[in-house]
């Protein structure tokens, strides 16, 4: 039988743990919305490295793939990974918010290892 103090100390450790974890996300988030205005202020853009590409989705534009920054929020939305990488403008490339549009991710298993993420040059092809 679970004793009363078991029971308290049970709660405190839960206690303990959601404060962690809320610290942990409130930082994250707020490290992402950093990141995120250095973007929009046009001071830093992201890199391949820095995106989730789409398995198939590509910008109407452009034809680049789609992709999201990691760390983003359930707010956010698919977005030419051209207008990521500052590569163009961000005028009449695609832009799809998460909570309107489906779009399959490279991670899915369901993509079956399909990307839209440009292919990385091969050292074997690579002028030497």
């Amino acid at each position: 039988m679970i004793t009363k103090e078991q029971f308290q100390q049970a709660i405190e450790q839960r206690d303990a743990a959601e404060k962690v974890i809320n610290e942990y996300t409130k930082q994250s988030r707020d490290a992402f919305a950093a990141r995120w205005e250095r973007f929009d202020k046009h001071n830093e853009y992201f890199t391949d490295s820095d995106l989730i590409y789409s398995a198939t989705s590509r910008c109407k534009k452009c034809e680049a793939g789609l992709a999201y920054p990691k760390g983003c929020d359930p707010w956010h939305q698919w977005t030419c990974s051209g207008v990521l990488k500052g590569i163009g403008t961000d005028k009449g490339h695609t832009a799809l918010p998460f909570s309107m549009y489906e779009v399959l991710s490279e991670q899915q298993p369901s993509a079956n290892g399909e990307t839209t993420r440009p292919n990385e040059p091969s050292s074997e092809t690579a002028d030497h």
